[in-house]
């Protein structure tokens, strides 16, 4: 028998032919050594194979040996039991290749024992008929008998199919006419090589459909999983249907697809939150029937299949037990969730078991059990037991305990109820907090509940309560309630009585929100507690009067549109805090809610004597102003349009993403409200209402109508379907970690997204589907953009270009969002989890777009050759006893020597023989001066020396002089430097305990400077020894000049000559005042020579001045002029309460683009003012000729009033003031333009002819820029 070789004998043309017969097809083979998996059975591959149909019509001529050889089969078969899944009969057969038949001397290759088919097992679903009496499709299954045999260059392999006649179809004729078996076989031999084993696999299925009997199952399954099943696009449904040769229909559903979404998902939650009995814990799903046709191993093979993927969705459940009294939970549960802990450990398993309260008229949550069915199931079981067991050796115990004591008993984050629990082993159950009950309940062990009540009490009265209604401090009020309400939600919101918690060792306890905005609530009571009583006694007396310095005349009312809050809010609450400081007001906004419109002032300061009227008059002028800012700040407009309300859940869109889509970057500027509203009393169920911004408005309103436009056929709407295709490296980044970017997706935006590798196909409302498409296309052209690039650098400058804390490559990454990866110590031995990761230590990593990372590269080439080219370092040794010196007060020095030459200093520690290395790095001219400068300082400190000098302490103050003065002048003269900080090192001053020390004064340092000093310090002792005492007397008035401002003129004299100036305090102008001067006769001399000058220098005249010129002369220049040029000085007395008179208007003109008025002061001659002058006398002079000159000038001139636009101003002063400047230069007046913003009036300040030029000139000027 050769290969591809078909053999069909008849024995005899009567044989019946009605399908009752068995066929035997047999496939021959050679095996190869690498092995492969037919139907689930491993198998070697075939190269060569033989295919044989057997059936009673072909045994007509064979000859005698070849129809014994048959008839041994054919007995053997029907004597042996149909073939199971886990034995397959063996038919002998001659194999001319075989080794056991035909020994050689080659070495023996043991033969592969029979393997079992994997579609050998019991057919489910198959029709009766073929149970009653005859053997089941399962027991009558495909047999595949399998051998092989090994030769010197190849191995063969046989493989029988035998189907029984219930496993036929019916009416098969086998040869002699058309679609006979053998026809199919040799039909299927043509279009199949059986030399290869995929070959033989599908020979095997197009046999098995060919000839084998159909039959129709029926699989049971959940409606959630239906879309798993079918896949993406029905790919899972095709897969299996392909492989497996037959039909599979799932039945249509009759909603739209965005309900059938919707449902799937509902139906996906109920398997994770389906309540379970413990009887039962098979959750009761929505099933639907998945239908199956095709011959019996192909249904069986896909009921296989579909029944994987069922599985594989329901294997967890989640169980919720109703039968655990609540009372037991916290017992369950045990201290700070311990035994949950315990039960959730190492297993696929979450418990919840809810807290309770001990009011039993409340309904408190099961028990909820979620996870792996059998970990559910022993949990489940487990609870149940235990909870029978608590419920026999605990006892409940109930014991009333005053409301505003629980918070004790409950502790912070219900520490003080862990506390009891984990100490007694007795729970504790509070009744919640909108209850009026009192009841506590406490249960636990009988042993132990006399504990738990014990600790239950001493904690709720380890704290002491009292109560203050504050709506009684304010019983004179007509609603004395609505205010207390006020101030307690001011006190909520600004946290105002945390102020005095500490100092007063208490905590007030403020009521809710919710109960101040109950309608039935008529009182606002705060709690105060506390350890002491006399703490709470305090706060109580404390609290009354806060609350009296809060009267309703310090609130305010104003009415802000919401959405025009936020800019009354102000960046980060900058407006609020800036009224907190100039105002002391404080902002209640949005107490009602998010479109709530009132806005609360209130005022925190002290009424300085104002009046409530006064307060509230300013409240009010405040909230104007803050109203008419919030307007300025947009135009907010408002339109309803109307829509009919079924179609309102198509703008809104699945969780609310349609209208996200439609707000985009509007969100915070705009309000879309859909319905009947209750504080919009003309609204309507049809109404959609939209406020904000008007171009938003106006974008959004015809958004929604479009939208509401295409929504009228919702089918065809949400057919929508863009589909694109990208480059296929980047489908996972496109799904993200375990699906994430396209959960994210489908969330934000409703939509359904199926990606493939490098395909989209995105289907939903179109304006949704193109936002989601917009945003992909978006990543994937970022990772197209995607650049790594590898950039090697010496490891040594690492640590440099990284930058202390990585400030420097953090510097870099964000300039140009970038990554930037250095080596790390694990990318050497691959311990990192990372896939791209520096090759080796000198390899640095940058990722990002093209340009940045090309950008990126550059600056850090930049700063490596900067690095570089600094790289030159130098070690240097110092004492230790000069490190101090070369560091510096705070690092003062060493920080100045590294800024000067740009170096960088490492000091190191102190070696055993006294010295310290000190390391300068940065380019080599740098780095020696930096070390020139450091070897200088630890030189003059080998030069230091100390020696103490006798010198009387009667004389320090003197060698110190004003604010050290005289030190550091006396340290300048001797060749020292006159920094603070040197001088203190320098020269000490003893106050020792000892008279010797106290008269000592020690020097250290350079050993010159010191010399220098000393002999200096002890002249100047000797001139003190031989000091005179002389007097000198000046008048009253002339203190002033001497003294100074500050003392400045006198510490100019007594430095000047070294003396020292007693001047007493004499009040009496009159008087004369007797200064005594101490220092060297010379000394003194010079001294009162600069006395006498400054005395000279007080020559004083008056004159008479009108008292209107008066007031022009103390706004104009002349009088600083004056002090400055010749060092006179005017006293001007105030006289604006003295003036009389009116203006008188010269010229006034309304017509015309530009207003213009000149008046002039009418001349009082009745008042007039002194004016004194005090100088040098012939500066004096000097300053009285040039104010006569200027009251004849002040005398002539007049002010004029020009009304200009503001936003026409800029052209008047022109760059840089140039235009404004020329005129006045030209005009030779004085011109003020505004720069308040809203202020027009322009101010021109002269004589009449050159007012009037001025005005001419700037109207000349505006009329060229608009021309």
């Amino acid at each position: 028998m050769t290969a591809n070789n078909l053999e069909v004998t008849n024995t005899s043309a009567s044989l019946p032919t009605d399908g009752n017969e068995d066929i035997k097809v047999q496939y021959d083979g050679l095996l190869a050594s690498n092995d492969s998996e037919i139907n689930g059975v491993k198998h070697e591959s075939l190269d060569n194979a033989t295919t044989t149909v057997t059936s009673p019509e072909e045994t007509e001529n064979l000859p005698p040996s070849a129809l014994l050889q048959k008839k041994h089969e054919v007995e053997g078969y029907s004597k042996e039991k149909p073939a199971s899944s886990k034995t397959v009969s063996q038919k002998p057969i001659i194999d001319v290749h075989s080794e056991a038949a035909f020994p050689t001397l080659s070495p023996k290759v043991s033969s592969s024992r029979p393997k079992t088919a994997s579609w050998v097992r019991k057919a489910a679903g198959v029709s009766s008929a073929a149970n009653d009496g005859a053997p089941s499709s399962a027991d009558s299954a495909t047999s595949s008998n399998r051998t092989a045999s090994a030769s010197r260059e190849t191995d063969y392999m046989t493989d029988t199919l035998i189907l029984g006649p219930d496993q036929q179809m019916s009416r098969l004729s086998f040869t002699g006419k058309p679609n006979s078996v053998a026809d199919i076989v040799r039909t299927i031999m043509q279009q199949t090589s059986t030399r290869k084993v995929a070959s033989v696999k599908a020979a095997h299925r197009q046999i098995i459909r060919a000839v084998g009997r159909r039959n129709t199952i029926i699989v049971p399954c959940p409606v959630f999983v239906v879309g798993a099943v079918i896949g993406t696009n029905g790919q899972n449904l095709k897969t299996i249907m392909d492989r497996t040769g037959t039909r599979i229909q799932v039945p249509k559903r009759n909603s739209s697809a965005t309900d059938d979404n919707e449902t799937s998902s509902k139906n996906e939650k109920s398997m994770l939150s389906s309540s379970t009995s413990l009887d039962e814990l098979e959750p009761q799903y929505e099933l639907t029937s998945v239908t199956i046709e095709g011959d019996f191993e192909g249904v069986e093979l896909a009921k296989k299949e579909v029944e994987t993927i069922i599985n594989e969705r329901t294997s967890h459940t989640t169980v919720r037990i109703n039968t655990i009294p609540t009372d037991l939970y916290n017992l369950l549960r045990g201290a700070d969730g311990s035994n949950i802990a315990e039960l959730e450990e190492g297993k696929d398993l979450k418990v919840q078991i809810p807290f309770a309260y001990s009011d039993n008229n409340l309904p408190v949550n099961p028990v909820v059990l979620s996870g792996e069915k059998s970990c559910v199931r022993e949990c489940a079981l487990f609870l149940q037991g235990k909870a029978e067991e608590l419920a026999r050796t605990t006892i409940p115990t109930m014991i009333p305990v005053p409301r505003r004591q629980h918070r004790f008993i409950n502790g912070e984050k219900s520490t003080g109820i862990q506390d009891i629990l984990r100490s007694t082993g007795c729970s504790v159950i509070l009744p919640p907090i909108n209850s009026d009950s009192d009841i506590v309940s406490v249960r636990g062990p009988a042993m132990n509940i006399s504990d738990g009540i014990k600790m239950t009490m001493e904690r709720a009265n380890s704290t002491i309560v009292d109560a203050v209604n504050i709506s009684t401090v304010f019983t004179s009020l007509k609603d004395p309630f609505s205010h207390a309400n006020l101030l307690a939600r001011f006190f909520i919101r600004s946290k105002f009585l945390s102020q005095y918690e500490n100092a007063l060792n208490v905590q007030f306890h403020l009521p809710k929100r919710e109960e101040l905005q109950e309608p039935a609530n008529k009182s606002v009571i705060i709690e105060i507690s506390s350890k002491a009583a006399e703490s709470v006694r305090n706060a109580r007396a404390t609290l009354t009067k806060v609350i009296s310095q809060f009267p309703p005349h310090k609130f305010h009312n104003v009415e802000i549109d919401p959405l025009l809050q936020r800019y009354v809010i102000g960046s980060k609450g900058k407006n609020l805090q800036k009224l907190r400081a100039d105002h002391s007001v404080e902002l209640l906004i949005g107490e009602n809610g998010e479109n709530d419109s009132n806005v609360i002032l209130c005022y925190t300061g002290l009424d300085d004597g104002k009046s409530p009227e006064q307060v509230q008059e300013e409240l009010a002028n405040l909230g104007e102003r803050i109203k008419s800012s919030a307007d300025a700040s947009a135009k907010i407009v408002s339109e309803t349009i109307q829509v009919p309300s079924v179609y309102h859940k198509h703008i809104v869109g699945p969780k609310g993403t349609t209208l996200k889509a439609i707000l985009g970057n509007s969100e915070e500027n705009v309000i879309v409200q859909l319905g009947k509203v209750s504080y919009r009393t003309d609204s309507t169920d049809d109404d959609v209402y939209v406020r904000g911004f008007s171009n938003d408005v106006q974008r959004i309103t015809n958004e929604i109508k479009q939208l509401v436009r295409d929504a009228k056929n919702h089918e065809i709407l949400h057919s929508y379907v863009a589909e694109f295709d990208f480059p296929a490296q980047y489908s996972k980044n496109i799904i993200g970690k375990n699906g994430s970017n396209v959960s994210t997706l489908r969330e934000n935006f409703g939509v359904q997204i199926n990606v493939e590798e490098g395909h989209v196909r995105i289907q939903g409302i179109k304006k949704n589907v193109e936002e989601t498409k917009a945003r992909i296309q978006a990543q994937v052209q970022a990772l197209m953009d995607d650049t790594i690039l590898r950039v090697t650098i010496p490891n040594e400058f690492h640590r440099q270009l990284i930058g202390a804390n990585g400030k420097y490559v953090k510097r870099l990454e964000e300039k140009f969002s970038v990554r930037v990866r250095f080596p790390r110590e694990d990318d050497l031995n691959n311990s990192g989890n990372e896939t791209i990761k520096p090759s080796s230590v000198d390899e640095i990593i940058i990722r990002g777009s093209k340009k940045a990372v090309a950008s990126a590269k550059q600056e850090l080439i930049e700063l490596y050759e900067y690095e570089k080219s600094i790289a030159y370092s130098e070690v240097i040794e110092i004492p230790s006893k000069a490190a101090s010196r070369v560091v510096g007060r705070n690092g003062a020095t060493v920080e100045k020597i590294r800024a000067q030459y740009d170096v960088k200093i490492d000091i190191g520690d102190e070696r055993s023989e006294g010295a310290i290395n000190v390391s300068v790095r940065g380019s080599q001219e740098n780095v020696e001066g930096a070390i020139k400068e450091i070897n200088a300082i630890a030189e003059e400190i080998k030069n230091q020396v100390e020696k103490v000098v006798k010198i009387d302490r009667e004389y320090h103050r003197f060698l110190i002089g004003p604010n050290g003065s005289n030190l550091q002048e006396s340290i300048k003269q001797c060749g020292g430097t006159t920094d603070k900080a040197e001088t203190a090192r320098l020269v000490s001053f003893s106050n020792g305990n000892s008279e010797e020390e106290r008269n000592s004064v020690v020097l250290r340092g350079n050993k010159q400077l010191v010399e220098a000093l000393e002999s200096h310090f002890l002249q100047t002792v000797e001139e003190l020894k031989n000091q005179v005492e002389k007097t000198i007397d000046v008048p009253q008035r002339s203190i002033s000049s001497i003294i100074g401002r500050m003392g400045s003129s006198r510490r100019d004299i007594e430095k000047k000559t070294l003396t020292s100036l007693t001047i007493p305090n004499v009040l009496d102008p009159e008087q004369l005042v007797t200064i005594t001067i101490i220092g060297s006769p010379e000394n003194c001399d010079k001294a009162i020579q600069m006395i006498q000058e400054k005395v000279a220098s007080q020559y004083t005249e008056t004159i008479e001045v009108a008292n209107t010129l008066c007031e022009r002369l103390t706004n104009g220049p002349i009088i600083r002029r004056l002090r400055n040029d010749l060092k006179v000085f005017v006293d001007v007395p105030d006289v604006r309460n003295q003036l009389e008179g009116s203006e008188i208007v010269l010229e006034d003109n309304e017509e015309g683009p530009y207003p213009w008025k000149l008046v002039t002061k009418q001349k009082n001659t009745d008042g007039v003012s002194i004016l004194t002058i005090r100088g040098y006398k012939e500066n004096v002079q000097k300053a009285i000729i040039a104010l006569e000159k200027n009251i004849k000038q002040v005398e002539e001139e007049c002010t004029g009033y020009l009304s200009v636009p503001p936003n026409l101003h800029r052209r008047i002063i022109g760059a840089g003031g140039s235009v404004i400047n020329k005129i006045r230069k030209v005009a030779q007046v004085k011109i003020d333009v505004p720069r308040v913003l809203g202020v027009d009036i322009i101010v021109i300040q002269g004589s009449q002819s050159g007012a009037a030029k001025a005005k001419d000139l700037i109207i000349e000027r505006l009329s060229e820029s608009q021309d």
